[in-house]
């Protein structure tokens, strides 16, 4: 039966999953339920490997420059490389939400206000690097790193007091028979980038299983 895969599948799963196999109940015999069943498993292990541990890996956490301070010498005597610091926007999923207090021996959890940590991006690679708003190094906290990305392109959207904003920046020329060749491939990088990186990070969080929370204990940095 499909006991044993109906652990591995999780909640937000589980609804579409039981939809399947209910309907599948009364057609098929045990053998051929328990095969779709070691299936669904296998995809599933699949489709999630490539979102936690692949991404892990192709980070290669072990080149990325351990500071701030040399991440930022790297693009000045690089300008023109392929790393490139984003904005606090384009940083939300890498902050905490909460920061340790420590007053007269005593600890308590505040809004980290202006706190920030900083997030740059390899348009080559593909890796990304988030440095510790108060220590400055690469921040491996699991629910907070930076993930590898399977697409490196960002969206021409911006975010101000009136909400979002599409900006249509593309390049456009005039071809030789009349026509207007538009380059959309920041659209398309940038489309690959919601499906394949966003998205599974929304559904999925950083961490297979329940991702910890994202709380800066003073106290464990040390």
């Amino acid at each position: 039966n499909l006991e044993g895969v109906n652990r591995d599948i999780n909640s937000s799963q589980k609804i579409e999953y039981d939809k399947i196999t209910g309907a599948l109940e009364g057609e098929l015999t045990n053998e051929e339920l328990e095969l779709i069943g070691k299936g669904l498993k296998i995809a599933y292990h699949g489709a999630t490997y490539l979102h936690y541990e692949l991404r892990d890996k192709l980070n290669k956490e072990e080149t990325l420059p351990k500071t701030k301070d040399e991440m930022d010498n790297l693009i000045k005597n690089d300008p023109d490389g392929d790393w490139i610091k984003l904005n606090p926007n384009e940083a939300q999923c890498h902050q905490y939400k909460k920061i340790e207090k420590i007053e007269e021996g005593e600890s308590k959890l505040v809004d980290r206000e202006n706190q920030l940590n900083t997030k740059y991006v390899n348009n080559l690679t593909g890796q990304e690097a988030v440095y510790n708003f108060e220590t400055g190094e690469l921040d491996l906290n699991p629910s907070i790193k930076g993930t590898y990305n399977y697409f490196t392109g960002r969206m021409p959207v911006s975010k101000d007091e009136n909400g979002l904003k599409f900006n249509w920046n593309f390049e456009m020329t005039n071809a030789s028979n009349g026509c207007i060749n538009v380059n959309i491939s920041d659209l398309t990088n940038g489309l690959g980038h919601v499906v394949c990186d966003l998205i599974p990070y929304y559904i999925g969080g950083n961490v297979r299983g329940k991702d910890p929370d994202k709380i800066y204990y003073k106290e464990k940095q040390k």
